[in-house]
């Protein structure tokens, strides 16, 4: 076992599903970087994002509470200046913190753009902040770094230029405990905006689609300008395309660590803050109770502590990942924090496994807004307005049948309600219709604007 204080790199994609990787079984996507990532640590095949959402995700993993508790129900609501945060304990812990890319915990939309000055919205990230809270243009996107309001412009594909951000700090700080987070937009669209060196490693006519994939059914997806009435496999390709890029710039971070002879001494993580349906169901996007949604790539390396090749099957929620990774840098889990420390499951030691993992949606992303849990084998899901969702993965791995309501899954059916009530109990979630819901996040962005807004210069 490890002893000596660990450095963390926390590397997250956006919008970038758990199937879509070699070492998770899709052998049409190119990632040989994560699939030696995973062949050297340990590999997650039932890690879900709580709430596969942008903001409610985030606020999930930076605060270690379910989005009930932190009441950040929906993207471009701020994550509470509590000082209950991940960075605060890493960085009262004696670790270096920095962030790098996309933060979206910011405020609301008219601040996707705005400069975040140094202090309690940058949540005890200090010693390196290159961030912009959210803005999805690949080719043409800058960041503010530090103390300065101006804006640094990011010269070819943003990546790229975030992994050597990341690169210069972790040379800065190789003497040290330093603890970076690095948040990549792609694979989120736009899709297209990716190298062409990218797009032409793949051939579109060799493609094949999920067998659950079909035409685009929900209207409310046509305002994208990526909409389709039927899949597009040029789509698909980009999206894959994406996904490649960013596993050439793990393959550097890696690289990077090894020059320094750091990699046995740094935790490295690799996830995603939500997946992407990519036509299955015929949706597009986020937000839904089905796999392509909810399921996340979740990779962690650590020699010593963790044994090559460790797969798991045990539900992984984005609530554990900070108690975790803390339990594995020997520090004591917050008393704010609401997930489980598995760091047993991680490195394959005894102790007790979580059943399932509470997943949700406070708004109607196409889904009308729901609640459900995620076991080791079933998917189950129930919106207000009482439609079930109910699937047995191990069987059914596409989620062609749904047994919601069905006389020969009745037993299992009531099984996981009671599951989703007494863990909603647990946490104090009232499951209140979206109206309600949406009320109070418009409220609290309202409040953000009087509070805020005349200092960042940002008009209501």
């Amino acid at each position: 076992m490890n002893t000596k204080k660990p450095n963390l790199l926390f590397v997250f994609a956006d919008q970038m599903r758990g199937m879509d990787m070699g070492c998770a079984g899709n052998r049409e996507v190119i990632t040989p970087n994560l699939d030696r990532l995973a062949a050297e640590g340990f590999m997650s095949r039932n890690a879900v994002s709580c709430f596969a959402v942008c903001t409610p995700y985030r606020a999930c993993l930076f605060s270690g509470r379910y989005p009930t508790t932190t009441d950040v129900l929906h993207n471009d609501v701020p994550l509470p200046l509590d000082g209950q945060s991940f960075g605060y304990v890493l960085k009262d812990a004696g670790y270096r913190t920095g962030y790098v890319g996309k933060w979206h915990l910011f405020g609301p939309k008219q601040v996707r753009t705005a400069y975040m000055p140094p202090g309690p919205h940058r949540h005890g990230f200090d010693d390196l902040w290159a961030v912009l809270n959210c803005r999805h243009h690949y080719f043409d996107n800058y960041y503010y770094l530090n103390d300065s309001p101006e804006k640094v412009k990011i010269e070819g594909f943003e990546p790229e230029g975030q992994t050597d951000i990341a690169i210069e700090f972790i040379s800065k700080h190789k003497d040290e405990p330093f603890a970076l987070f690095l948040s990549w937009g792609p694979p989120h669209d736009p899709y297209d905006q990716v190298p062409q060196k990218y797009k032409d490693m793949y051939d579109v006519d060799k493609l094949t689609w999920r067998p659950n994939v079909k035409d685009t059914i929900f209207e409310k997806e046509r305002k994208w300008p990526w909409y389709r009435e039927t899949p597009d496999k040029e789509v698909l390709r980009d999206y894959y395309a994406l996904i490649t890029a960013l596993d050439e710039s793990m393959g550097r971070l890696m690289e990077h660590l090894i020059s320094l002879d750091l990699d046995r001494e740094t935790i490295v993580v690799f996830t995603s803050d939500h997946g992407e349906m990519m036509f299955s169901q015929g949706a597009m996007q986020k937000g839904h109770p089905w796999e392509e949604s909810i399921n996340v790539p979740f990779i962690v390396r650590y020699p010593g502590s963790i044994r090559p090749k460790t797969d798991s099957m045990v539900p992984l929620n984005t609530v554990d990942i900070m108690p975790t990774l803390l339990s594995l840098m020997n520090i004591d889990k917050p008393i704010f924090a609401e997930g489980k420390d598995l760091r047993h499951v991680l490195t394959g030691q005894p102790g007790e496994q979580p059943e399932a993992a509470y997943i949700m949606s406070a708004f109607p992303w196409i889904v009308p807004e729901w609640r459900g849990v995620r076991t080791e084998r079933y998917t189950y899901a129930k919106t207000h307005n009482g439609t079930l969702f109910l699937y047995d993965n191990l069987i059914d791995p596409y989620q062609l049948n749904n047994l919601g309501g069905k006389p020969e899954a009745a037993g299992i059916e009531k099984d996981l309600a009671e599951r989703t009530r007494k863990m909603a109990e647990d946490i104090g979630d009232p499951f209140e219709p979206w109206e309600v819901t949406n009320a109070r996040m418009e409220k609290i962005r309202q409040e953000w604007l009087e509070t805020y807004g005349e200092v960042m210069e940002i008009k209501s």
